[in-house]
Formats: structure tokens, C-alpha cells, sequence
């Protein structure tokens, strides 16, 4: 995967972490699970993934990194 896909894909979870959007619909819980299981992918794909930067580019706060963070480690 190249750094266009990974952009195209955080630009996904917008809808469903943007708190100022009309449209904007919020479903952190099942959100945050699915982002852990794709950075997952993500970091075995290429080994200089930057999980926070992907986090922060998907709109997540810091609170919802922190979960997607748990996630992850749980998982390790």
C-alpha cells in the first residue's frame, strides 16, 4: 500500500469521527475496534506505518486513540 491509500482510507472514518459534521454519525465504539484491526494490517504491511498520524488524519481525538491504543495492546 502506498502513503495515497492509507490517506484515502483514514478520510473514511470522517463521517463517524467528525463531531462538526451535519452528517456527522457517531460510532466510536465499533469505529475504534475497526480502526485497531486495520492499523493492525496496516503496521505489518509497512513497518514505517505511523499509527498517531493515521489516528489523527482519521479525526480521532485523544481519548479515541487512547482506546484504539488498548485495543491494540490487548491484541499483542
Amino acid at each position: 500500500m502506498t502513503k495515497k491509500d492509507y490517506e484515502a482510507i483514514a478520510k473514511m472514518f470522517h463521517p463517524y469521527t467528525n463531531n462538526k459534521s451535519k452528517h456527522g454519525i457517531k460510532l466510536l465504539g465499533s469505529t475504534s475496534a475497526f480502526a485497531a484491526h486495520l492499523i493492525e494490517y496496516m503496521e505489518k504491511d509497512n513497518p514505517n506505518f505511523d499509527r498517531l498520524k493515521f489516528m489523527k488524519a482519521a479525526g480521532f481525538d485523544l481519548g479515541e486513540c487512547e482506546d484504539i491504543h488498548e485495543v491494540l495492546c490487548e491484541e499483542e
